[in-house]
């Protein structure tokens, strides 16, 4: 049976700029799990990202194992300011 080709995998954690919860945790440990999983099934992506500036910059300015870029975006250039 052919398996389908899949050129990348991503995904957004949107809890990485929240600090008092643990949601990004578990965010990135369920990401994680997939991603081995996938890799010990024998898939190979040429492109494998999650990490946004903040989770880039919470795990040391280090990419996730088995991952090939960060967008960091954010932390490059900045937001709109927002006058409330």
């Amino acid at each position: 049976m052919q398996k389908m080709i899949i050129s990348g995998l991503w995904t957004h954690f949107g809890y990485a700029d929240e600090f008092d919860v643990s949601d990004y945790n578990v965010e990135r440990s369920q990401w994680m799990e997939i991603v081995e999983a996938l890799l010990s099934e024998g898939y190979q992506f040429d492109l494998i990202h999650a990490q946004n500036s903040a989770s880039f910059y919470r795990e040391g300015q280090i990419l996730l194992p088995h991952h090939t870029h960060a967008r960091v975006g954010i932390a490059l250039y900045g937001s709109r300011h927002i006058v409330h």
